[in-house]
C-alpha cells in the first residue's frame, strides 16, 4: 500500500533509461509530479529496499521486475494504482497522436467458465512483453501496459 501511485514504478523504470539522470529535479520533470513526490516517492523506495543510492549518488534498482501481478497490495492500494495508471491512459487517448500510442477494446460473447483461460492468456501476454524490453539495447522511453478484460453484464443468470 506504501507505493500505490503509479510514479513509484516509473522512477525504478527511468533507471534504466539510457538518458536517466540521478536527480529529484529531472524525475520531476520527465515525469510530471513535484520534486516533492519524487523525493517521497525516493524515500519510501529506499525503506522498503527496493531503491538503494550509493554514496557517490548512483541510484539501483533493487526490486527486480515491476508488475502488479503477485504483489502483494491491499485491495484499495491496487485499485489506487489501477485507477491512476488508466487516467493516465485517457490522458493520452486524449493528447497523444495514434502513433504513439496503442488503444484498443474488444467486446465478444463467450462462455464465463473460459474466463481463467483468458485471465492466464494475458499473463503469458504480459511476460512476452517483458522479453521485449530485456531485449532493449536503446531504452529511451518507459511504457504503461494496461489490459482489461472484464464482463459488461450486471446480471444475466446461466441457463
Amino acid at each position: 500500500q506504501v507505493i500505490s501511485d503509479w510514479y513509484h514504478y516509473a522512477i525504478l523504470e527511468l533507471l534504466l533509461i539510457d538518458s536517466f539522470r540521478p536527480s529529484a529535479r529531472w524525475v520531476a520533470k520527465v515525469l510530471g509530479i513535484s520534486v516533492s513526490e519524487v523525493n517521497a516517492a525516493i524515500e519510501r523506495l529506499q525503506r522498503l529496499e527496493m531503491l538503494r543510492v550509493t554514496e557517490d549518488g548512483k541510484w539501483i534498482n533493487d526490486s527486480g521486475n515491476n508488475t502488479t501481478v503477485g504483489n502483494d497490495f491491499t485491495a484499495v492500494a491496487f485499485r489506487n494504482l489501477q485507477r491512476q495508471v488508466l487516467e493516465k491512459a485517457i490522458t493520452a487517448l486524449e493528447n497523444l497522436p495514434i502513433e504513439k500510442r496503442d488503444q484498443s477494446s474488444l467486446t465478444l460473447a463467450m462462455d464465463s467458465d473460459l474466463f481463467p483461460e483468458v485471465k492466464a492468456a494475458i499473463k503469458n501476454f504480459r511476460r512476452q512483453i517483458v522479453q521485449f524490453q530485456e531485449r532493449s539495447k536503446n531504452k529511451d522511453q518507459i511504457y504503461h501496459l494496461s489490459v482489461s478484460f472484464y464482463p459488461i453484464l450486471e446480471t444475466l443468470d446461466k441457463e
